[in-house]
């Protein structure tokens, strides 16, 4: 055989295993950006060169890319484009409006291609994970319509907050601060913090009982924009009381009328709070209220424009306490009332945020052993689930767990469900150890705990080499 005919050969058998290879995806995932209320029906944003698709060889008559269990109803459809010796998986979005990230942030798609060959057909399946991300399309919320309160001028400083309006947007951080101004610029008698929403008194001079006013919340980015009309308004009611010399009525949370001769602010008042409670200590006092100087002969009432959980607490003597066990906020407006027979009472006010002993719940992850997975372990098996453990919880006690894998871009091989904790296979594992990190975020009443362990996986390696 000649030489010739040798170098033939050799190249016919080279084209033929070439044609004969097993034919996969570039990678095994995708990772894809979109922003949210896109006005395209196939604008993304690709987070490297690697172009998606599969590569053409010879021995392909044809390709066609198909969704793997659709459930986001249609949303997305997928199609195959040739382009020279590629075919590129295109990736559309039918109802782009749909797309928004305030209420699902990621969207993660099995693809598969159905591959027609000259010697067999083939399937190969990839995985498209599409973030959203986040444009400024919200508005300001306030938390409320209407502020509403009442204040006695002889207990307020001009340098005190009055109260504080507060907005949220749900945006990301970036697209979610808030500006506040008054609805009318000229207001001599009251400034609006722009930033902390803080409303202050300018002066006391020629106060009158009540005023009404508007306040608005803008978003800051939005704000810098030529005429932008995009604000929230809330309505401000504030009353004052003046207290002349004359007799004063004041209603009590119980509906009782207090009269009062003279308003004083000549006492020191110290409210002590316990800042721990739970069940077992309900008899105890949250709150005492002690005179300075001195004083033994005095009464406390807790007025009626105290916030409106208040009927969750009772009084005795200079003593607040729980009617029931509810982790709350409460804002309490005292009246503290010398010599029972000539009134002379004196104003104060106080805030209970309460804190959450975690301690006493012992949240814990239950025990998990070494786990042992095969190496051709498929994708999406279910490897095992991360629970926790808790003590003296009760039913009415609102409880919430996220789950987080805190090394997710150190190991892509793997995929927690952050609201049922069940760990799956989301790529091919290789022979080798691995130290999953893991957090357990725990949001009790109006509370955020967080906690971490960690979970060691063993891979073993299969018969794969004759």
């Amino acid at each position: 055989m000649s030489s010739l005919q040798i170098s033939i050969l050799c190249t016919l058998l080279t084209i033929i295993f070439a044609d004969n290879k097993s034919l996969f995806f570039t990678s095994s995932n995708y990772e894809l950006w979109c922003q949210e209320n896109t006005l395209s029906s196939s604008l993304f944003l690709y987070s490297n060169p690697i172009p998606i698709g599969i590569y053409r060889t010879s021995n392909i008559k044809s390709l066609s890319y198909h969704l793997v269990d659709d459930t986001n109803n249609g949303l997305f459809e997928v199609k195959s484009k040739r382009l020279a010796d590629f075919y590129f998986l295109i990736l559309n979005i039918t109802r782009p409006f749909d797309i928004n990230r305030e209420y699902q942030d990621v969207y993660t798609l099995r693809i598969q291609a159905n591959i027609v060959t000259t010697q067999e057909n083939q399937s190969e399946q990839t995985e498209v994970r599409l973030r959203v991300a986040d444009s400024n399309d919200n508005d300001g919320v306030f938390d409320m319509d209407i502020y509403e309160q009442t204040f006695f001028t002889q207990s307020i400083a001009i340098e005190q907050a009055l109260l504080r309006i507060h907005a949220s947007d749900a945006d990301e951080i970036q697209h979610a601060q808030i500006l506040y101004e008054l609805a009318s610029p000229l207001n001599e008698t009251f400034s609006l913090h722009p930033f902390t929403g803080d409303l202050y008194l300018i002066t006391k001079e020629n106060l009158t009982t009540l005023y009404e006013f508007d306040v608005y919340a803008y978003d800051r980015y939005q704000k810098r924009l030529v005429d932008n009309n995009m604000k929230t308004k809330a309505r401000v009611k504030l009353s004052f009381n003046n207290l002349p010399r004359t007799s004063q009525y004041f209603q009590t949370m119980f509906n009782k009328t207090i009269e009062v001769s003279e308003m004083i602010s000549s006492y020191e008042i110290k409210i002590s709070e316990r800042k721990s409670f739970h069940r077992l200590n309900l008899h105890q006092p949250i709150l005492t209220i002690n005179i300075q100087p001195e004083e033994k002969d005095f009464d406390v009432f807790l007025l009626g424009n105290s916030s409106g959980n208040v009927n969750n607490l009772f009084l005795q003597g200079n003593n607040v306490y729980l009617n029931k066990y509810s982790i709350e906020e409460y804002n309490l407006q005292f009246l503290i009332c010398f010599n029972q027979h000539q009134r002379r009472c004196q104003y104060a006010n106080y805030h209970i945020v309460p804190r959450i002993d975690f301690n006493e719940y012992n949240f814990h992850f239950k025990p998990m052993k070494i786990i042992s997975l095969d190496e051709n372990l498929p994708v999406d098996s279910f490897i095992t689930r991360i629970e926790l453990a808790y003590a003296n919880l009760y039913e009415d006690q609102s409880l919430t767990i996220n789950y987080k894998l805190l090394n997710d871009d150190k190991y892509l091989q793997f995929y927690l469900d952050s609201k049922t904790g069940i760990l799956r296979v989301a790529e091919r594992l290789e022979y080798r150890n691995y130290t999953l990190d893991l957090q357990a975020n725990i949001q009790l009443f109006n509370r955020r705990y967080s906690i971490e362990t960690n979970l060691q996986l063993h891979v073993k390696e299969i018969n794969k080499h004759r």
